[in-house]
């Protein structure tokens, strides 16, 4: 299990990590020394800018610059319909000054299959408080971390600008039945986070399985062009980009 609080979402990214490498008893079970599995877990942002695009570490983890995964995220999960009336219902409630305490929300288009993942983000709630803070909480079956955690995240932000709340910051809370992290991105918090062993914990350099080479290689390739010393110390950590 895992609990994190972090004060934005680059943070929060940037925690998971270093709790991977630093505390071994949030893993529940492993699968082939290739995925660490940790249960039950609630990871709360506590100022989620409306401002945080999340482009630094979709760099990161290697997805292309065309944006595609976000495309295909956002084809997978959302039923553009539902979230316009979502996204009505969340403006009547600002227009009325009158409402306290409102939660409403929608499903993601999770698909139940008997073999394979499926979808992995299950419900996406709106929670306005007795004094008008706002709140988004995230349910979801699985997540992988670092990498396709990364993509939510900012399908997430974009979903969050798209309600046009009054407000410039949110808290989020995100719970996931489980969460795995993948032992090719991984390797990208090496170098984030300054560590000097990279076979630390099964995480050896290896030539990762067929479907991951791409991954692994993008991954690799801008690592090179990091320079030296901790990465995240070069990023803009509300907005989530480079400095």
């Amino acid at each position: 299990m895992i609990f994190l609080k972090a004060k934005n979402p680059t943070t929060l990214w940037l925690n998971l990590g270093d709790a991977f490498f630093r505390y071994r008893g949030i893993i529940d079970c492993e699968i082939a020394k290739r995925r660490f599995i940790s249960k039950m877990n609630i990871l709360e942002i506590e100022e989620w800018s409306l401002n945080w695009t999340g482009k630094a570490i979709l760099d990161l983890v290697g997805y292309s610059k065309r944006g595609s995964k976000l495309k295909t995220l956002r084809n997978t999960y959302i039923d553009e319909q539902r979230f316009t009336l979502l996204k009505k219902i969340v403006q009547n409630i600002i227009k009325d000054k009158s409402k306290g305490y409102f939660v409403t929300g929608m499903n993601f288009t999770m698909q139940v299959v008997k073999k394979g993942k499926g979808g992995c983000l299950s419900s996406f709630h709106v929670i306005r408080g007795m004094d008008g803070e706002w709140e988004i909480n995230i349910h979801a079956k699985t997540a992988e971390i670092p990498r396709k955690f990364a993509a939510d995240m900012v399908m997430v932000a974009n979903m969050i600008r798209e309600l046009n709340l009054p407000v410039k910051k949110v808290k989020v809370v995100f719970m996931l039945t489980s969460m795995y992290f993948s032992i090719i991105s991984l390797r990208v918090y090496v170098k984030l986070l300054g560590l000097k062993k990279k076979d630390f914990r099964g995480l050896p350099i290896m030539e990762p399985r067929n479907y991951q080479k791409n991954a692994w290689q993008a991954i690799e390739e801008f690592a090179k062009t990091l320079g030296k010393g901790p990465v995240w110390k070069k990023l803009n950590l509300e907005r989530g980009e480079w400095k």
